[in-house]
Formats: structure tokens, C-alpha cells, sequence
């Protein structure tokens, strides 16, 4: 019923994905590690240019967790206490069912979540370092923090967003 109609937003994962969001012209975020996402993004960006002749790209976002603190050592003590709440919410059906292995399945911690480049905690230089590094690596255009997960305090991820966007998002966009 709304007009104009809201963007739809498609989650990308594969190539194949990917060749389907561009054919009907949406935007999209991939939340893989940044080889998969480069995949992605390359064969979306190819798929689009050969059907959407002329048209500019959507947005093409990058899906990281995200916690931004005035030093790293808080800003991990932050992210390692939060990040098992959230794996554990997100696991459980998937546990209770004995649904065996995820689809899309998400590192266990937050160290190991950051190794494969899927989260960032640090001060503001560091996690503005890193998001160029994996955008321009991957090609997406857009950034998309989940900045509130497990057990962050509302003070705690208000802090985090206040500093992303007086710090980190100027460095990101120069």
C-alpha cells in the first residue's frame, strides 16, 4: 500500500543469491567473511550492469558486528561478554531442534567472529581502519553495524554509536 514503495533489502551468501537480487534491482548486505562477500558483491555487481544497463548501483552493504570503545581493551571486554549472549540466542532453535549445522553458521566467539573479519571492537582509529580495509576489499559501498547484541547495555551500545559516528564514520567517509 505504501507509495512510493520501501526499499527491500536482500541478504546475500552466494553468487547465485546475488544474481537474484540484482535481477529485480534491490539492495543488498552480506554478512560473511570478506572472501565470500567479495564473491558476492563481484557477481551481483556483473549481473547488474548486464540487466540494469545505466543504472546506478544500489547500496551494497557490508554487515559487521561492531563496538567502538576509547580503548581496545574495553571495547573487547564489551564484545567478548556480549557476543556469547547472541550466539546462544541465535543458536537455539537450531539446538533444540537438533537441526544439525547452520545454513550461515556464525563463529562461537567473539575472537574467532573477528579472525574470519566478521566484527570489529576496538577504538575509533581501529575500527575505522578495519571497515575501509574490508570495504574496499570487498567492493561494498555501505556499511551496516549491528552494534546492539547478547547483553549490551542500552549505555553501552549508546556510547559505542556516538563514537562511530562522530569518529568513525568522517573516517569513512574521507
Amino acid at each position: 500500500m505504501q507509495k512510493p514503495y520501501p526499499p527491500i533489502w536482500y541478504g546475500l551468501h552466494a553468487p547465485e543469491s546475488a544474481e537474484r537480487a540484482a535481477r529485480r534491482g534491490l539492495h543488498v548486505v552480506c554478512l560473511d567473511p570478506a572472501p565470500d562477500t567479495k564473491r558476492a558483491i563481484d557477481r551481483f555487481v556483473e549481473v547488474w550492469r548486464e540487466v540494469r544497463r545505466g543504472e546506478n548501483l544500489p547500496m551494497i552493504g557490508l554487515g559487521r558486528f561492531v563496538v567502538v570503545a576509547e580503548t581496545e581493551t574495553e571495547a573487547l571486554r564489551l564484545a567478548r561478554r556480549a557476543y556469547p549472549k547472541w550466539f546462544d540466542s541465535f543458536t537455539f532453535l537450531m539446538r533444540r531442534h537438533g537441526a544439525g549445522q547452520q545454513r550461515h553458521p556464525r563463529p562461537p566467539s567473539f575472537d574467532l567472529l573477528a579472525k574470519v573479519g566478521q566484527g570489529v571492537a576496538g577504538t575509533p582509529d581501529q575500527v575505522a581502519s578495519f571497515l575501509k580495509a574490508q570495504m574496499r576489499e570487498t567492493g561494498a559501498n555501505y556499511c551496516v553495524g549491528q552494534f546492539a547484541f547478547g547483553d549490551l547495555t542500552l549505555p553501552e551500545t549508546l556510547s559505542s554509536l556516538d563514537l562511530f559516528a562522530r569518529k568513525v564514520v568522517p573516517a569513512l567517509q574521507g
